[in-house]
Formats: C-alpha cells, structure tokens, sequence
C-alpha cells in the first residue's frame, strides 16, 4: 500500500485486530527528543499511532524565542516540517518506522472540558487526550512533567512519565529570590566604572546565578551570555586591590578606559602677534607659559565633563551586558526577581 493511501485517520484498526496505542506527545517530550519514537520507552509500544496536538505546535513556536530551547524547538518544528510536507496535514497520518504513524492533531480535537482551564497549554494537550479516548482509542500521554502525569491519572488517561529526562529540579528558594534582587539593585545604581565592574562580578557569583549559568559556561550556548561570562572571567582573573582597573579594562573587558584628567599646571603655547623676518615671514612663537589660575580650573572642569560621559557610556555599556546575563535568569525563574 502506498503511503499516500494510508494517510486514513490513524488509529481505527479493523474489528477482531488488536488495537495499537495512540501516544500523545508533551511539549517537552519534543524538547528532549525531536523523533518521540526513537525513545526507548516508546519504542517498545510499536506499533504506535503518535499524535502531536496543535497546541505543542503553538509551544514550540514561543519556546523559539527562548534562548536555552530556542535550538531544541527549531531541531523538533524541522522535524514536524518535514511530515508536513510528506502529507501529515490533519487529519492525515505518515509512517515513522516499525509499523507507527505520526499525525497533527486539529485544533477542535481539544475539545473544552468543565474540569479543565483551557487557558493553559497543559489542560488543553489533556482535553485532546480525553477526546480521542472517548473516541474509543487507547490513549497514552507522554510526558516528562510529573504535574501533568498525575493530572491525566485523575482523567483516567493513563500516562507514560519519562523521569529520566526529567530536568534537575532548580527551585529557587525566597531567600535566592530576594538576594538576587539586592544584588541586581546595587547593580544598577553604580555610577562608576569600578562599582559596576565590582558589583557586576559580585552579581554574577551569587549562588543562583552560578547554577543557573553552569551549563552556559560549559557549553557557549546561548553565546551572548557566553560572552558576557568570558568577559568578566577575563577581568576577575587579572583585577586585584593594587592594580588599577583603568589598565586592564581593555585588555579584559574590550572598552577604553575614560581619560585620565590633569591635574597639575598646564604650559600654554601662544603664536606671537607678530611675524619675524628671521624666520621667513613664519609666525613666531612665544616662550610658552604657565596656564592662570582661571584657564587652570576651567581646563580641568572640561576635562572631567569629557571622563564622566565617557564613564557613563561604560557604565550603560556593561549594564547592558549584564541585563543580558539577567535576562537569561529570569527565564529560568520567573519575572518576579529585580
């Protein structure tokens, strides 16, 4: 049989042959594994009839924009393109291998329940599970969420709880959560380079932080985080209590330390008003001379106008790099911290 013959709506098999189950697949069973059926403990089912529901798609879609999924949800949506164009467009079905199929799963097959909140992408992948098995089917939910397992055990649907790739659990305790927000406030009130470079690597060591950017360290992904970690690993190594940060910043960090103000008496050179004809017709220059104590104060007030801009560019320059860093935090745990 060809297999555009086959793209029946999987799942009914003909009176008197054992039925084979349909699995639905979680978000994050995706995430872990882009082809659900080469996962051991799927594989062990086949024959299956997997079926992915419109709303995983929707997931999918936002977890792109995510920078720690942003390259598992590309590696899972390339794969379910690759179906689509082979003609699994609901209600269609195509083979995977070992006598299983893969279908889309329509919108409408998330049929509203009472019980459910059809708000939440969860309850909405559970109403397409009671769907399809008040429909007569042999419904398996799988997933790595163990919330989302038991909740399907209250459904009478009986779930497939993949622990093992289950992430580490990384619940941030209120006391992480208040003294990431201190940390982060001292961060963005430095006024100088030396403070926020200070309170920067003060930041980035908090106990939290150090969890939750360990796998970046490792692995350079997502790489503007890398590169922000790489920086001020550079200046930690180097900045002690006797070296000024002016002659390292570069070096370490990439930017230009602001210019140092003079304060000490400057010489003046003045052309003389005259011409000499010694000098064939050149204008003469006189012997240069002390600044007066009034060029002398407004020399320097210019001077340190132009390193104080200079130091507030740095400062906005780091803060942005280190909102970065922050920014893959709060993704982590939530937009309640800072």
């Amino acid at each position: 049989m060809k297999e555009s013959q086959a793209k029946t709506d999987a799942g009914h098999n003909p009176p008197g042959r054992k039925q084979h189950p349909t699995i639905v697949v979680d978000t994050n069973i995706l995430l872990v594994a882009s082809q659900p059926y080469q996962i051991d403990e799927l594989k062990a089912l086949a024959p299956a009839h997997y079926v992915v529901p419109a709303t995983v798609l929707s997931e999918l879609d936002k977890l792109k924009s995510r920078p720690e999924t942003r390259d598992k949800a590309r590696a899972a949506l390339n794969v379910l393109k690759s179906y689509v164009k082979r003609g699994a467009i609901p209600p269609n079905a195509v083979s995977c291998g070992s006598g299983s199929t893969l279908r889309i799963a329509r919108r409408e097959e998330e049929a509203p329940q009472p019980w459910l909140d059809m708000g939440l992408a969860d309850d909405r992948i559970l109403a397409l599970c009671v769907n399809l098995a008040s429909r007569g089917k042999d419904v398996k939910l799988a997933t790595v969420e163990f919330a989302l397992f038991a909740k399907a055990a209250t459904a009478d649907v009986e779930g497939l709880y993949l622990d093992r790739y289950a992430e580490p659990s990384a619940a941030v305790t209120r006391r992480e959560r208040g003294s990431l927000r201190d940390a982060w406030n001292r961060v963005q009130a430095a006024d100088s380079c030396w403070s926020i470079c200070r309170r920067g690597l003060w930041f980035l060591q908090k106990p939290l932080v150090r969890r939750l950017t360990d796998t970046v360290r490792q692995t350079g992904d997502p790489p503007e985080v890398a590169l922000v970690l790489a920086r001020f690993a550079s200046l930690e190594s180097v900045w002690g209590d006797q070296i000024p940060l002016d002659t390292i910043m570069e070096r370490t960090l990439g930017i230009a330390p602001p210019p140092q103000v003079n304060y000490a008496v400057s010489l003046i050179h003045e052309p003389t008003p005259y011409v000499l004809p010694s000098l064939g017709g050149r204008t003469a220059m006189k012997q240069p001379r002390n600044e007066t104590p009034e060029e002398h104060v407004l020399r320097i007030r210019a001077e340190e106008s132009q390193r104080k801009a200079w130091e507030d560019h740095n400062v906005d320059t780091i803060l942005s790099w280190l909102e970065v860093v922050r920014d893959y935090i709060l993704d982590q745990v939530g937009d309640d911290v800072g």
